[in-house]
């Protein structure tokens, strides 16, 4: 089971039955009350394991002093169900957003949520020339789909910035789009930018090493554990839009100079993630005599 609203799941499961929580949300105690801490390391105890995305999130339940197993595991993905793209879909996609010539094309994927941070990838955009940014994404079930809610209201909060720091022209709002368009965006992109100041892990950034395209992630993203700087992407500092912009430019003279993040996508690929997470649930099995 995953995530937050399952926290009391396994206190109320007690020994009845082995259950193992996957926890994916960012767990550093320093950004944490004290009474929130102890909450969630109390809840965290009631199961038989815990797995968590990040080493980072591994050593912040070390250092709040959890009693139990934890394992980290990075999320993954199936790269066998991301297709090819043909230079024509490719060529649609330039047209379709209005990417003229050479033009190079920055792409977000994520929901329209402020947790996101799509407004510095706006900011930073001001001092970047000759690309154009795509915001790929509409909302969710919490931050309100199709044009309702909280999405609606960041999407014209950043459309508004856009307009005020005049970079309208180098900013399009693609929305949903289904996963046939989106694998052409990826492979028309030129790189992948994930802005959130914190963020569980970034699978989308997974999903551009797929296509074989460098990534710039914020330091508060779980998968800037995997960046290689100036190897498969950069990290730039979180909440820092000149440094996002400097990382920009440099990536975007040469894109094909760090594309070494079909390498590290093995890390985070189904076969591989499977070892791990076999292992957590044999040794709770055992505890209970099932195996």
């Amino acid at each position: 089971i995953n995530d937050f609203q399952q926290l009391l799941i396994g206190g109320i499961i007690g020994p009845s039955a082995p259950a193992v929580l996957w926890y994916h949300i960012p767990f550093v105690p320093e950004y944490l009350s004290h009474k929130m801490r102890e909450f969630l390391i109390r809840t965290f105890e009631g199961f038989d394991g815990v797995i968590v995305s990040t080493k980072r999130d591994l050593e912040g339940m070390l250092r709040a002093g959890i009693k139990g197993r934890v394992k980290q595991v990075y999320p993954f993905i199936d790269p066998q169900e991301y297709r090819k793209v043909s230079g024509q879909e490719v060529v649609k996609v330039r047209e379709k957003y209005g990417i003229k010539g050479d033009e190079k094309i920055v792409t977000v994927v994520a929901r329209m949520d402020p947790m996101k941070s799509q407004d510095l990838a706006i900011q930073a955009m001001k001092y970047v020339n000759g690309a154009k940014l795509l915001l790929v994404g509409n909302g969710s079930f919490t931050s309100g789909a199709l044009g309702t809610g909280k999405a609606n209201v960041w999407a014209k909060k950043l459309q508004a910035l856009a307009e005020q720091i005049n970079v309208k022209d180098k900013v399009v709002f693609t929305g949903y789009v289904p996963d046939e368009e989106l694998y052409a965006i990826y492979e028309a992109s030129d790189v992948i930018v994930l802005p959130s100041n914190i963020e569980g892990f970034g699978l989308t950034v997974c999903e551009g090493w797929v296509y074989g395209k460098p990534a710039i992630v914020s330091s508060g993203a779980g998968i800037s554990e995997l960046i290689i700087d100036g190897g498969n992407g950069f990290v730039f500092k979180r909440g820092d839009y000149q440094d996002l912009a400097d990382k920009l430019n440099t990536v975007l003279k040469d894109p094909d100079k760090y594309s070494l993040g079909k390498e590290t996508l093995r890390k985070c690929s189904v076969d591989s993630s499977y070892d791990y997470l076999k292992e957590v649930f044999i040794d709770v099995m055992k505890d209970y005599g099932k195996i």
